[in-house]
């Protein structure tokens, strides 16, 4: 329907378009000394046969796109291990640990430490589903060893 339309417009506004009755079957005779040529041109360069042709390719198969190196998540350092201050301790994809006390998180949700001490993951305090990454400083984790050593029995 498109194509009846913009021929009624260029008929009527007297423009020759390429759905115009001007790039119909045209004849060129062309005379020269020796000889004469005569070509028949069937329509439009753009229009075969009533139906419009391309002009521009299509998107087809990229051959690039394949030197993405991975990206090597997971958790670097464990639950109870010491680590020193701006080490990475969890590299993910997304929010699935939370920073907690002692702990960043970059641009691309790497959490690490800003502090030196020990590793503890644990659940969110709020919100049980999700899970919490903290650093907690070295002399409060030996002061909770210390407390976790001590046999209450005896005293």
């Amino acid at each position: 329907k498109m194509w009846r339309r913009a021929w009624s417009l260029s008929a009527a506004n007297g423009a020759r378009s390429v759905f115009s009755p001007h790039f119909a079957n045209t004849t060129t005779t062309t005379t020269t000394p020796l000889f004469t040529t005569t070509t028949t041109t069937v329509g439009s360069p753009f229009v075969l046969g009533g139906v419009r042709t391309k002009t521009k390719k299509t998107g087809g198969v990229t051959k690039n796109g394949r030197k993405a190196s991975p990206n090597y998540d997971g958790i670097k350092v464990a639950h109870g291990q010491a680590i020193k201050s701006q080490h990475i301790i969890v590299r993910q994809s997304g929010t699935g640990l939370q920073p907690g006390h002692g702990v960043g998180r970059g641009k691309d949700h790497t959490l690490h430490s800003l502090i030196d001490g020990t590793v503890w993951i644990g659940p969110h305090p709020l919100r049980a589903e999700r899970q919490v990454v903290s650093v907690i400083p070295d002399e409060v984790a030996a002061h909770r060893r210390r407390m976790q050593n001590t046999d209450y029995s005896q005293l």
